[in-house]
């Protein structure tokens, strides 16, 4: 299901379809670059020596937001993680378990 392009999609606020059925997880257009925007970024996220965390949509509450991990392996930086908003992440729960009950 998650791949470099369905993770855009998604994050664009677009539609994939997985055995689920259809994902959407409703997010806001990205934003254009402006220094506003990378300000907010950074103040939204987790920096350590070799890894950082983001969360999306920067304007949303910590609870409703997604958090993207970072990590630099072999230097450079890889995705390594994707934290779901626990509301999404239970209806996720919900939805595989009325699949593989």
């Amino acid at each position: 299901m998650i791949n470099p392009e369905n993770l855009a999609e998604l994050l664009r606020g677009g539609t994939i379809q997985s055995e689920l059925g259809a994902v959407s997880f409703k997010t806001k257009e990205l934003p254009n670059f402006t220094l506003n925007a990378a300000w907010n970024s950074w103040l939204s996220s987790e920096y350590r020596l070799d890894h950082f965390s983001i969360g999306w949509p920067i304007d949303a509450t910590a609870t409703e937001q997604f958090r993207l991990r970072m990590q630099l392996i072999a230097w450079r930086w890889k995705l390594t993680g994707i934290d779901l908003p626990d509301k999404l992440r239970d209806q996720f729960a919900r939805e595989l378990a009325k699949k593989y009950p």
